[in-house]
């Protein structure tokens, strides 16, 4: 492989070499009175300087990879010592200028949050509004008369049919349920069967009655004749008393018949009684709503057997109400008739309105609260037990307020506007707020009637902005305060 061979004066250019890392068997076959680097073994003389050694492709002279003389050495070293002196003599003096330098880019970005050119923004004035104020609470949604139950007439039959589910709307008297009255039916007839044994036997007994009866009639005719001849002395005394004691005979055989009869008769009525109970039990068998309005519960399931629990609950026409607890210090600011807002956090379609019907007299001492009841419109859009939020209305009053807009949050809390001053400049007032209404919300404390607020680019100032007032202020509806600028 050929070599690219260099001079001594060609490599004293050259900045930095990487030697070739030589493996054993390199090393032995390189001389033996020569290490790897061109130096003599025990004798480190100059070597010739045609002397080379191969570095990757090309050849590089001996002389340059031994170790370097002493003035080299020595020049380097001076050259170090003098860089460090230098550096350090730039830092000293260059540290003042730095600090110069650094303080004057701060004084740049805080002048950039606060920048010389007037900022545009529109202002409103603090006005009085009539503010209608509300009572927020949460209640329960339940039925305005009580669920309604309803149970079987029949007791020990089974469910064959369900009719309805949770939900529907039913009318009174439509059929609700059906039962088993297969067992009924043979009853019935069972029943209707001793019936028809008890009139043939109340048959049997008036035809007996009516041949004791005629038997009587003739012993009786009997005893008047012999009552005559007896008065003739054609007979004894003896005959006339034998007949006598024949018609007593008949005339009591005539009234335990009719005994008789009076019980087979007691006996039929008492079938007859069996045969209605077990018609109207029939009847029964078809379970009917008792009132209109809505199924609340379902409890009848097909195959159950009826017993004394109820199958379904009824709202009584639909009509709801929502019960809530009043604190007893807002108390004396509802009124019955008072109108209510109902809503749900969970379900954004309820949206009724709702009337207090009745606060309660007696307040509980144990959290010194009030329950009222709230009327509600038919709606299918609740069910008892849901929970429901009411905004019931209070009383309205003049109150000062602000567009929304100009309303910002703090950082560490509460809240600000930017009051604009007469030199141009605004000042970050703290305000107390009240009650959002729309796009005013009420300043409960901090400005006075007339005060300029800013209201668009509130966001954006700092405390003394000189600011240029523009146009009027585009007022968003249902705003929501944003957070002041840090």
């Amino acid at each position: 492989m050929a070599h690219n061979a260099f001079s001594e004066e060609e490599f004293e250019s050259e900045e930095a070499l990487t030697i070739k890392q030589f493996s054993e068997e390199e090393r032995e076959q390189a001389p033996h009175n020569t290490d790897l680097y061109g130096d003599k073994q025990m004798n480190h003389q100059e070597p010739p300087s045609h002397s080379r050694l191969f570095l990757d492709d090309k050849v590089i002279p001996r002389s340059l990879v031994q170790k370097p003389p002493r003035r080299r050495w020595l020049a380097q070293w001076l050259g170090v010592t003098v860089g460090i002196g230098l550096g350090m003599a730039i830092a000293v003096v260059g540290m003042p200028i730095l600090s110069h330098l650094f303080a004057k880019n701060s004084k740049v970005v805080k002048h950039n949050r606060s920048p010389a050119v007037d900022q545009s923004v529109a202002v409103e004035p603090a006005k009085l509004t009539r503010i209608a104020h509300t009572l927020n609470v949460t209640g329960t949604v339940v039925a305005r008369d009580s669920l309604i139950p309803v149970l079987p007439l029949t007791t020990g039959l089974q469910i064959k049919q369900v009719l309805v589910k949770e939900g529907d709307v039913v009318q009174a008297g439509q059929q609700i349920a059906v039962l088993d009255q297969s067992v009924l039916q043979t009853q019935l007839e069972q029943a209707q069967a001793e019936l028809e044994e008890a009139q043939a036997l109340v048959e049997e007994r008036l035809a007996d009655r009516a041949q004791a009866q005629a038997k009587l009639a003739e012993a009786q005719r009997e005893l008047q004749r012999y009552q005559t001849l007896a008065n003739a002395g054609a007979i004894s005394r003896q005959e006339l008393d034998t007949r006598a004691t024949t018609v007593e005979t008949d005339v009591e055989g005539v009234r335990i018949i009719q005994a008789n009869i009076s019980n087979a008769q007691a006996q039929v009525h008492l079938n007859v009684a069996h045969v209605k109970q077990l018609q109207v039990q029939m009847t029964q068998t078809v379970v009917r709503a008792p009132v209109s309005g809505v199924i609340a519960e379902k409890i009848a399931q097909v195959g159950d057997v009826t017993g004394t629990q109820k199958l379904f609950s009824i709202i009584r026409n639909g009509l709801l109400e929502v019960q809530a607890q009043v604190p007893e210090i807002k108390l004396p600011q509802v009124k019955i008739g008072a109108l209510a807002q109902i809503t749900s956090a969970i379900d954004s379609q309820i949206h009724l309105q709702g009337q207090v019907k009745s606060i309660a007299p007696i307040i509980d001492p144990q959290n010194r609260q009030a329950k009222i009841e709230i009327d509600l419109p038919l709606t299918r859009l609740l069910r008892p037990g849901q929970f429901v939020q009411a905004a019931i209305a209070l009383n309205s009053t003049n109150e000062l307020t602000v567009p929304a807009q100009s309303v910002l949050s703090q950082a560490t809390g509460g809240w600000l506007v930017f009051v604009l001053l007469a030199n141009g400049t605004v000042r970050a007032q703290p305000v107390q707020v009240g009650e959002i209404k729309g796009n005013q919300i009420e300043i409960k404390q901090g400005l006075e009637v007339g005060t300029r607020v800013v209201v668009t680019g509130a966001g954006f100032l700092h405390d003394g902005d000189r600011v240029q007032v523009v146009t009027q202020p585009r007022v968003t509806p249902n705003y929501k305060p944003q957070q002041a600028a840090s």
